[in-house]
């Protein structure tokens, strides 16, 4: 993780700071532990979530998030005018990890 100076000259802001990173660590918690669980229901000892197909038996939360950075709505426009909209489509790599989450693909797509 890295970190950078941040210059906070008010209390709240510091506590408003720390809440948020708070909160952060909170839900990268959540994803691992939902999906750890999932994995356990399902009786699936791993997730190919590494390139090359390789099988991962803890996935991370940062490795469960990369998977999805290439997600993305595109938007060809001439000017002003929107001509085509390409809509995110999702990968045979991220079906497992949004089944697993109980998470609909429909979500992704509707970005």
């Amino acid at each position: 993780m890295a970190v950078s100076p941040v210059l906070l000259k008010d209390n709240a802001r510091i506590e408003g700071l720390w809440c948020l990173e708070f909160l952060a660590l909170l839900i990268r918690a959540l994803i691992e532990r939902e999906i750890r669980q999932a994995m356990a229901r399902e009786h699936l000892a791993e997730l190919s979530l590494y390139p090359e197909d390789w099988g991962c038996a803890t996935p991370t939360a940062t490795r469960v998030l990369a998977i999805f950075d290439d997600l993305a709505r595109h938007r060809l426009f001439h000017g002003e005018t929107l001509v085509q909209s390409f809509p995110p489509e999702v990968i045979p790599l991220q079906e497992p990890v949004l089944t697993l989450l109980d998470v609909p693909s429909s979500v992704c797509t509707a970005i």
